[in-house]
């Protein structure tokens, strides 16, 4: 099963759902975009909106058959306030556990295992060398380099001090989390799958 079929990555929080549909077989790009959830829903109509949603996505892919998404946070960063941080992890199990009710495989996997697996070859630097931006920003203008505005839709600034300046929709940023999960999740199973491989041999051939 792990090679058969597709795989749905998840960059999801209580407002936005950036989601990318993988072919493993193939291995290639099936659909990369994001989910709004209304405003007004209350987090469990949010939940029921997503069930909705995942099965709507799953009548259109029949071959969906396995999800991931970033795990919850591991600990606290300064300045979070750990009512939201508590809403983002409970809303997270919920999603998991939407996805396990479809009858989906249900992975995790922590963001920096799943950037450095996704661009091995991509070294971020430090803020101060990126001109203020943080590892997050970085991996995105990696990720819209690559795929461009064909799923990273921009808009142009009508106010403030950048006014007439072209940036990327802000749930682009979600579209790209999601597309990094999912790849980086496949290429680390990849390489855990033929580490296993390789111990097997090894063994064989000592025996």
């Amino acid at each position: 099963m792990d090679n058969e079929g597709y795989i749905i990555g998840l960059d999801a929080s209580t407002t936005e759902i950036g989601y990318c549909v993988w072919d493993k077989e193939k291995d290639q790009l099936v659909e990369l975009d994001h989910l709004t959830l209304p405003e007004v829903y209350s987090l469990l109509e949010k939940v029921e909106y997503f069930k909705s949603w995942l099965l709507t996505k799953k009548a259109q892919h029949p071959q969906l058959n396995e999800m991931v998404i970033e795990e919850a946070f591991q600990k606290m960063n300064s300045g979070s306030r750990i009512e939201v941080l508590l809403m983002l992890a409970a809303m997270n199990f919920a999603y998991q556990y939407v996805c396990h009710e479809a009858s989906f495989k249900v992975s995790t996997i922590l963001v920096q295992r799943a950037r450095f697996n996704a661009f091995e070859d991509f070294k971020p630097v430090h803020k101060a060398k990126a001109g203020g931006l943080d590892q997050k920003h970085q991996m995105f203008d990696h990720v819209f380099d690559l795929l461009g505005k064909k799923y990273f839709p921009t808009k142009i600034l009508k106010s403030g001090p950048r006014k007439g300046q072209e940036v990327p929709e802000n749930f682009c940023m979600d579209i790209s989390d999601a597309y990094v999960v999912c790849l980086g999740f496949l290429n680390f199973r990849k390489k855990e799958q033929n580490k296993n491989v390789n111990t097997k041999k090894v063994r064989k051939r000592s025996s």
